[in-house]
């Protein structure tokens, strides 16, 4: 839920007209604190932050404010790092509401977290885990759980039909 809308916000940040700065600050604030969200529900998703990283720097600015920058190297004048700073400040800040007890109680995090990742790592502990075929058994489950062929066919319908209306 999260990420779906996280990663609405910050393509629709993308596609803002330069001169609405406000919206785009606050859609880029929006898709951090969403991301921030996600990964305190979901840690694996912390990943998701690098395309946010990145794509601010990829946004076109006008040039007057890119050679005042460049001028007095003040990188902080070029609008693109104001929008990167806002999208981990606010991704930081979405973690911390929806997972306070890593700042709370850090010592213990740290060492579940630590725990987590082991059992995950390591296939004695873990039983569904596999070794390193583990995306050759989740393909194969895909099609053979109770509903998995029904699904599957439904998400790789709407793939197509995505791709397809795309082209038109």
């Amino acid at each position: 839920f999260f990420l779906v809308f996280s990663l609405w916000a910050i393509l629709k940040a993308q596609k803002q007209d330069i001169s609405n700065r406000k919206r785009i600050l606050l859609l880029y604030a929006l898709s951090g604190f969403l991301a921030g969200s996600s990964v305190a529900a979901k840690y694996n998703t912390v990943f998701i932050f690098l395309p946010f990283l990145i794509l601010p720097l990829l946004r076109k600015t006008d040039r007057k404010n890119t050679k005042k920058a460049l001028l007095k190297k003040a990188v902080i004048l070029d609008k693109r790092y104001l929008y990167l700073s806002t999208v981990g400040l606010a991704g930081i800040i979405g973690f911390i509401i929806w997972c306070p007890y890593s700042i709370l109680d850090a010592v213990n995090f740290k060492g579940s977290l630590g725990n987590l990742i082991y059992h995950y790592n390591s296939p004695e502990s873990h039983p569904r885990n596999y070794g390193y075929n583990n995306a050759l058994f989740y393909l194969y489950n895909m099609f053979t759980a109770d509903w998995g062929e029904a699904l599957t066919s439904l998400s790789l319908i709407g793939l197509v039909l995505t791709l397809w209306r795309r082209k038109a």
